[in-house]
């Protein structure tokens, strides 16, 4: 086979040489969320129009032959215009366990100029990196035979893919090809650029207030590792941040408003390309949806509340419900289109659904919070115990040592839990919050325990303090010897 067929990419479903072996795991951070799938659409519903816009990672041996073509079910001409990243970084955000313009030109007449019998050019315009050709075809043969005459390299062994759109009635094609000089007029890229692209890698973990500072994000990151490392000697800056780019799935992506009969996603078309793929589709609406061609399974859904503060929102206020769809496997298996449904609404739908305790798990609960107050009280009230009959207090009781604990600890524990409380808001990190406030009750906790073994022991401050002091000592000792040996119990039960 023509290795030039390699590069196609359909319905914005990549052919990608990045392979992520991630299988479905959630990702340590939100915004791996956007880096992680090879596709990644958004589409917005309002009962007679979808709004589609698709992002993808591209790699290819040859850019300046790279193309791709995106089916659009439609009973009008599709728009098409430049898209913005962040909503992928606020979308990643939303579903996470735990919360520059270029502008479009449109190229004069074209529209409706005819190629060949069957097909027809409807528009062609120039979106960013992209040049886009908007065709209308009623024969699966001369719309290959276009396709290959203008460098898109479709494999003729899969006309039968492009037979099932003509076939199916109102499809669009978008024919895309990447021409970096759109964006990039300096640009070059030959075997240094690529040898260059290969060694630069950026960090995801940003996420950016606005697509122009996630632009100027990565470009310091690649402009920094493109003056340190030798393999760019040579090469051609512009060239570099472009492959870079289309590589990292953060190149420019588009927006697609089409009218179908209802909504859907294309990934028929993609069974042309080899190997395994990774797509992540969100779609809003009225209601939640899920695809009735049981191609992307049904991760989550979020409801739209007043309080959300998502730029997304300004563009789709009409929005109640976001549900996330995601696919995972070959792209031979991916014969037909998705077509969504409406599904109703369930709370345990959304990622952060936190279900209500049963009765069992309260008393469990209930167990494991009771278990090392009681050890701390105990130790607690040992320690007082041993201490009245080594300093030979007047009171050599165990009652009195009981009381003594009781309080004492009784009254550092509930510091304790306000103070972690108030800390939430005070100390980003956790560590030094835990610390603080458990160093802050302690003090509480001598100065009041002072007073108490004071008034139950009859002793004078100094004794009634060192007193204290070795008593809350060998209590926290023992109870963290105790909680130790508790959970390793618990680990081999």
């Amino acid at each position: 086979m023509n290795q030039r067929i390699l590069p196609i990419l359909m319905a914005a479903l990549l052919f990608s040489g990045i392979a992520f072996a991630d299988g479905g795991i959630m990702p340590a951070t939100p915004y791996e969320i956007v880096f992680a799938p090879d596709q990644k659409a958004v589409i917005f519903w309002d009962g007679s129009t979808e709004t589609m816009i698709l992002s993808t990672k591209i790699t290819s041996e040859n850019f300046t032959d790279f193309a791709w073509v995106v089916p659009i079910q439609s009973s009008s001409k599709p728009e098409v215009k430049q898209a913005d990243n962040k909503i992928f970084f606020e979308l990643a955000d939303l579903f996470y366990e735990g919360r520059l313009e270029y502008g479009v030109q449109a190229i004069p007449g074209l529209s409706g100029a005819v190629n060949e019998k069957g097909v027809k050019i409807v528009q062609t315009q120039k979106v960013d990196i992209y040049d886009l050709t908007i065709l209308k075809a009623t024969d699966a043969d001369s719309l290959l035979g276009w396709l290959n005459d203008n460098n898109f390299y479709f494999p003729e062994d899969k006309e039968d893919v492009l037979e099932y759109y003509i076939q199916s009635g109102n499809y669009y094609f978008v024919a895309n090809k990447i021409n970096l000089l759109n964006k990039y007029p300096d640009a070059t890229v030959g075997e240094n650029e690529k040898n260059c692209a290969e060694k630069i890698y950026v960090d995801p973990y940003y996420y950016a207030e606005t697509d122009v500072k996630l632009e100027e994000y990565f470009d310091s990151q690649i402009e920094y590792e493109f003056g340190q490392n030798i393999d760019c000697n040579g090469a051609n800056l512009d060239g570099v941040r472009a492959l870079v780019n289309l590589r990292e799935g953060i190149a420019t992506p588009l927006e697609f408003v089409f009218k179908p009969a209802v909504p859907f996603y294309p990934m028929a078309v993609s069974s042309v390309n080899k190997g395994d793929t990774t797509v992540d589709v969100y779609v809003f609406g009225n209601s939640c949806f899920e695809d009735s061609s049981k191609l992307l399974e049904f991760k989550n859904s979020v409801e739209i509340s007043a309080d959300m503060e998502y730029d997304f929102m300004k563009d789709f206020p009409q929005t109640k419900c976001i549900s996330l769809l995601h696919y995972y496997g070959p792209n031979s298996s991916l014969v037909k289109d998705s077509f969504f449904s409406e599904k109703a609404y369930s709370p345990e739908y959304d990622p952060n659904y936190e279900p209500p305790m049963d009765f069992t798990s309260a008393v469990l609960l209930l167990f494991f919070i009771l278990i090392p107050i009681a050890c701390l009280l105990l130790v607690g009230t040992f320690a007082f115990w041993l201490l009245s009959h080594f300093f030979k207090f007047k009171k050599t009781d165990f009652k009195t040592a009981m009381i003594c604990s009781v309080i004492i600890f009784g009254g550092f524990i509930a510091v304790d839990i306000v103070l972690t409380v108030l800390s939430l808001n005070i100390f980003e990190d956790a560590v030094i919050g835990f610390l603080a406030t458990n160093l802050i009750s302690a003090g509480a906790a001598l100065i009041f325990g002072t007073y108490i073994v004071n008034k139950f022991y009859n002793e004078n401050l100094r004794r009634s303090v060192l007193a204290v002091f070795l008593a809350e000592s060998a209590t926290f000792i023992g109870f963290t010897a105790l909680i130790i040996l508790f959970v390793i119990a618990l680990s081999n039960f």
